[in-house]
């Protein structure tokens, strides 16, 4: 799936829209992942996982469409008085989705009862409102979620999901390539960098445990450690972080076969996010 620099049209839209069905071209369609509510489960995780669903749609190639990034929803959001961590209701969703000129909106909630969780979402049309696909994935623990979650993105698109062995491939923006097999069980020790408003800092240790799709970990930094959640989406390592500051979410690109991981980060409390790299540790 590509994801979408500018919100600049040129032309009409040729397809026509019939019974909430997609139109025949997919590629002209756009697409935008609001807010999650919270229910029980808090607001911040909601938002997280929100971002996480929108980071493994953006690596779903067949979907077709064209995603609205984070940085554009922002945007929108601040000029609308919304908080960025905030949820996004009906009404708000369908202003934001013709401001981004989106034909489809993607609207949810994460609700927790006891250690479980359940996410629901809905594939909106844009234009009129009517609701084209509605799936919920639930989750045993927020470990869990991730997994779950890039289940939840290929029903929303109407696509089977790929096995878990499924071979990680080349990436398309530069880089030498990964291996071109799936990613080993086991576990990966990276030493890290990232950068922020101050500019790049020596960061800790990423530790990261791989089982099929389903990847869960540590960063340990001096100043706390971050429990990961994610999982694998094509070339890249997508999920989200619950740090003693609050959720964030990561995606890292792989580099030489899990040798490096190069990737950024998005703090839902505050908007702030840079780039995030590891190097595999001897």
């Amino acid at each position: 799936m590509k994801t979408m620099k500018s919100c600049v049209w040129s032309g009409l839209l040729a397809a026509v829209f019939a019974a909430g069905f997609f139109p025949a071209d997919a590629s002209a369609s756009t697409l935008v992942v609001m807010n999650f509510k919270s229910a029980g489960a808090g607001q911040e995780l909601s938002v997280a996982v929100s971002e996480l669903l929108r980071g493994v749609m953006a690596g779903i190639d067949a979907a077709g469409f064209t995603l609205v990034e984070r940085d554009q929803l922002n945007e929108v959001m601040k000029e609308q008085g919304l908080s960025l961590s905030g949820a996004i209701d009906e009404g708000n969703s369908k202003k934001l989705g013709k401001l981004l000129a989106a034909d489809f909106l993607i609207v949810g909630s994460v609700s927790r009862l006891g250690g479980a969780y359940a996410i629901s979402a809905r594939m909106v049309n844009g234009d009129t409102g009517q609701i084209v696909r509605a799936h919920t994935a639930s989750a045993k623990s927020e470990d869990e979620i991730p997994e779950k979650l890039g289940l939840l993105a290929y029903a929303l698109l109407g696509l089977k999901a790929p096995a878990a062995e499924t071979a990680v491939r080349p990436p398309v923006d530069g880089g030498k390539p990964s291996s071109g097999v799936a990613v080993k069980t086991g576990a990966y020790t990276y030493n890290s960098w990232y950068s922020d408003a101050h500019g790049v800092t020596k960061g800790g240790r990423i530790v990261l445990e791989i089982e099929g799709n389903a990847v869960r970990g540590e960063s340990i930094e001096s100043y706390g450690t971050a429990k990961m959640n994610g999982t694998i989406s094509g070339d890249k390592i997508v999920g989200y972080y619950n740090a003693p500051y609050g959720y964030g979410n990561f995606e890292f690109r792989i580099v030489d076969g899990m040798k490096k991981l190069d990737g950024t980060y998005y703090q839902v409390s505050n908007g702030a996010r840079g780039q995030w790299v590891g190097e595999r540790a001897e």
